[in-house]
């Protein structure tokens, strides 16, 4: 959800077991600042929840390297405009 009427709040936390790698894992919460998506009307600012899992590899100063998994599930007012289906992204 990319507009100006996107309110996100996240959670974020990394454990570095080397220091060439870290874990990361993020609980996001978005919501629409009002109720209407692109002019659409909802009944509700209730957007979505989303969790992201990844790997940061730190291979040299220059080289960062990171993959991860994104998982997203829609509360009321997306389920409006896009249905109840959830979406999951593999990130590079």
């Amino acid at each position: 959800m990319y507009n100006s009427n996107q309110v996100t709040q996240f959670i974020k936390l990394t454990t570095a077991p080397r220091d060439s790698y870290a874990l990361t894992l993020y609980y996001y919460t978005h919501d629409l600042d009002e109720r209407h998506y692109f002019g659409q009307s909802v009944s509700s600012r209730d957007w979505a929840d989303e969790i992201n899992s990844g790997v940061e590899y730190f291979a040299t100063d220059q080289i960062y390297i990171y993959a991860g998994i994104a998982w997203s599930t829609p509360n009321a007012a997306a389920r409006e405009i896009f249905g109840d289906d959830n979406f999951t992204v593999l990130q590079t």
